[in-house]
Parts: C-alpha cells; structure tokens; sequence
C-alpha cells in the first residue's frame, strides 16, 4: 500500500503539490481571464462615453437651430443623397406597415 506522501504520477510530485501547482495555474488563467475582461468592458465604457457625448453634441445643435433650418439640412440631405432618401422612405413604410398590421 503506498503512502499518502508517495510520489504521484512519476512527475516528482506529491499530490498535495500537484494540488497546489493546479490552483496555481488555474489562478493565473482565471487572472489572465478576469483581466482580459476588464479590458474589453473598459473599452465598452469608453465607447459609450464617446458615444454620449456626441448625442449630447448633436442634440445641442439641434436645439440652436430653427425648425425651418432642419427641414432645410434635411431637403439637402435628400437633394444630395436621393436613392438613400428613397430607401429609407421604402424602409420606413414597409416597418409602419409591419407595426399596424401585424405578423399576420
């Protein structure tokens, strides 16, 4: 009957080392793991933020402009960019439509 001190599996170790070099690597996986994370959320934050503050930029021009002055830029827009304007008119009709009518 082998000892419990007993050297396990011809690599040198005990198993209560083996244990601990286990734990040991999973914590530096879980660590790599857990910091790879807070880089990728880090960099959702940031993106928000930025996104943020150009809404917020957008909406305080929208706010220093005239009614008149927005449909202006917006017949421009469309003057400037027709088949766009015309595929999202097309888009838009068949959503309200959708929306009304159902999933029939």
């Amino acid at each position: 009957m082998a000892k419990a001190t007993a050297k396990a599996g011809g690599e040198g170790r005990t198993p209560g080392e083996r244990l601990d070099h286990v734990l040991d690597e999973t914590r530096e996986r879980v660590g790599r793991v857990v910091d790879t994370a807070r880089g990728r959320v880090q960099s959702v934050v940031d993106g928000t933020r930025h996104g943020v503050d150009s809404v917020k930029e957008t909406l305080g021009s929208l706010r220093e402009k005239r009614p008149t002055d927005l449909v202006d830029d917006t017949l421009g827009l469309i003057r400037k960019h027709p088949g766009t304007a015309a595929l999202l008119c097309v888009g838009a009709g068949f959503l309200a439509g959708w929306l009304i009518r159902g999933r029939d």
